[in-house]
């Protein structure tokens, strides 16, 4: 364990330092909800980003060709000019990671150090812990260390984690939150954590960031199918029962909680969203592209320039497709272990119902029919990483994750150094 977290901070800690323009993620807007949470605020629905956040963005850059940056250090900025028309649209997000963030940046911060670099390096903290509590959870229900190892310095390894990661963003929850939702749902159905620990892993999830819900229906899947598996043994079904509808009535009331605050503490009306990426209408073909934008959330990944080697989107197609295949097969073949082929459909259920539904979401609260950005499914990689490792950890099979998460480690760790170097 110790060695998953000495990786999360290396790694985040090596691109923070060479990649220090902001993302095209929305991070100019996420540094400003930052700057706010720091002094015990949220963004309100109407908010305009502030000048500090333009600041960053204007003297860092933000890493999109399309983007022309006014002069740094000439105030006031225009806003209007950034992003979304000025407009902070980070508001959808609750503001658990932001003061979070904040926190555990201050007392840094009060010596001088730069907020969004050490908000930035909080990173390693969420990559870690979602790591370490991944890796309990695979050994709880008996898989392998070598395989899980091998898995986890793969999914940490794997582009989009390394990004969402190393920035200011939600998105550097999404691996703490899925992992916390899966060591909760096995250890509840094991009987080792109480009942509220399990409904408390769903509200936290979902409090990060919305998409974390991915990881609850995810374990609600995997403890739908425990059910099924239980089903001649009474007490036992209906406790199971149980703890799928109370994990998905707590990420349900996180979402629906926080979008009823959200509206109390508007100053505005609806933003134009809808006008700038809206459909007219929300298309079967849509539905269709969502189910399958998730499978799996490791492809079509984000790569910063000073990381795209050649051999970098060959790791990429090798990741996804061993946790697209092994999700299928383990569910499928009745001879592997009950609680791993549980696991699968849960990965299955999170990867493509998931991203249906977060289509029609989008749809019904802001009237936009977007494509599903993979990195919205990141809180899935613990429940797919485990079923990989478990897959895998067979006699004849083992050295295939172990192999595979070597050749990452060095194609990825060679340029991340040579690149902070150069920085």
């Amino acid at each position: 364990m110790v060695g998953l977290l000495f990786l999360a901070a290396a790694i985040v800690s090596l691109h923070v330092d060479a990649h220090p323009v902001l993302s095209q993620f929305d991070e100019t807007l996420h540094v400003d909800y930052l700057y706010k949470a720091a002094r015990g605020d949220v963004v309100q629905r109407g908010e305009y980003i502030g000048q500090r956040a333009a600041h960053e963005a204007a003297c860092r850059g933000i890493d999109w060709p399309e983007f022309v940056p006014p002069p740094c250090g000439v105030r006031p900025y225009n806003v209007v000019a950034l992003l979304n028309l000025g407009y902070n649209t980070a508001d959808v997000h609750p503001p658990t990671y932001y003061f979070l963030t904040a926190w555990l940046s201050a007392p840094f911060t009060a010596t001088g150090a730069s907020l969004v670099t050490i908000g930035r390096l909080v990173g390693m903290l969420w990559l870690g812990s979602g790591l370490v509590l991944t890796w309990i959870a695979g050994r709880r229900i008996k898989i392998g260390a070598w395989p899980l190892a091998a898995a986890l310095v793969l999914i940490a390894t794997t582009p989009s984690v390394i990004h969402a990661s190393s920035i200011v963003s939600p998105d550097a929850t999404s691996l703490f939150g899925g992992a916390l939702v899966l060591i909760a749902t096995v250890s509840w159905e094991q009987r080792t954590w109480p009942t509220w620990a399990l409904l408390a892993s769903g509200f936290l999830a979902g409090m990060l960031r919305s998409t974390n819900l991915l990881a609850v229906l995810a374990g609600c899947g995997y403890l739908l199918v425990r059910a099924i598996q239980a089903r001649k043994d009474r007490p036992v079904l209906r406790r199971t029962m149980a703890g799928v509808v109370g994990l998905g009535a707590s990420g349900i009331v996180a979402l629906v909680g926080w979008f009823v605050v959200r509206e109390v503490v508007a100053i505005t009306g609806p933003v134009p969203i809808a006008e700038w990426f809206g459909a007219p209408r929300l298309e079967v073909g849509d539905l269709v592209a969502g189910a399958s934008a998730l499978v799996t959330p490791v492809q079509n990944a984000l790569v910063p320039a000073f990381l795209a080697t050649r051999w970098v989107p060959l790791v990429q197609v090798s990741l996804h497709w061993m946790m697209a295949l092994t999700s299928v097969a383990t569910f499928a073949f009745p001879g592997m272990p009950a609680r791993l082929r549980s696991m699968a459909m849960g990965g299955i259920v999170g990867m493509t119902i998931g991203g249906l539904g977060l289509v029609a979401l989008q749809f019904l609260v802001f009237g936009i029919a977007l494509d599903v950005p993979t990195r919205y499914g990141l809180s899935l990689l613990p429940v797919l990483g485990v079923v990989v490792a478990g897959a895998s950890d067979r006699r004849f099979f083992r050295w295939v994750p172990v192999a595979l998460a070597g050749f990452s480690l060095l194609i990825i760790g060679v340029p991340l150094i040579e690149g902070a170097i150069a920085a």
